[in-house]
C-alpha cells in the first residue's frame, strides 16, 4: 500500500499531462493560474480521497476539520441550510470509516465512488470533474501494486 505522499506525486503527474495535454490541443488552450491552482488543489484532495475511510488517514482529519470549520462559519452567519449540508458531509465521512462492512478498500476504492465524487466538481468546473476522477482513479490503480 503506497503512502499518501506518493498518491501526491503519482496524482500531481496525472495532472500535469492532463494540464500540458489540454494547453496543446484545442481542448482549454488559455493559460489561466486560477484553473491551475484549482487543478493542483483538486489533485491534492482526489489523490487521497479514497483513503477516507482509514481512521488514521491525513485527508479524513482533513476534511472533517474542514468540514466541521465551515459548518461553523455558515452557522453563526445564518446560513443554515450550508451548514447542515457540511455537517452531513461530515458525518458521511465519520460514518463510512467506523462502519465495519466497508473497511479500508471498501466501498471507498471502487470505480462507482470515483464517479459519485469526482461528478461534485461540477458545481465549479466540469474540467474540474475529469482532474478529480483522474486522480482518484490514480489513486486506486497505485493501491493495485
Amino acid at each position: 500500500m503506497a503512502d499518501w505522499k506518493r498518491h501526491v506525486k503519482v496524482g500531481f503527474l496525472c495532472t500535469l499531462v492532463f494540464l500540458i495535454v489540454c494547453y496543446f490541443t484545442t481542448i482549454y488552450n488559455t493559460f489561466d493560474y486560477k484553473f491551475v491552482l484549482a487543478c493542483i488543489v483538486v489533485s491534492i484532495i482526489y489523490s487521497q480521497l479514497p483513503d477516507v475511510d482509514t481512521q488514521a488517514s491525513k485527508i479524513r482529519w482533513i476534511l472533517t476539520t474542514a468540514g466541521a470549520g465551515w459548518a461553523f462559519v455558515n452557522l453563526i452567519s445564518g446560513r443554515y441550510s450550508t451548514a447542515i449540508i457540511f455537517l452531513g458531509l461530515v458525518i458521511i465521512i465519520w460514518v463510512v470509516g467506523l462502519i465495519k462492512g466497508f473497511g479500508h478498500r471498501g466501498v471507498s476504492h471502487t470505480f462507482i465512488a470515483a464517479c459519485i465524487l469526482s461528478s461534485l466538481m461540477f458545481y465549479y468546473s466540469y474540467w474540474l470533474v475529469i482532474v478529480a476522477f483522474i486522480n482518484y482513479m490514480s489513486h486506486l490503480i497505485v493501491d493495485r501494486e
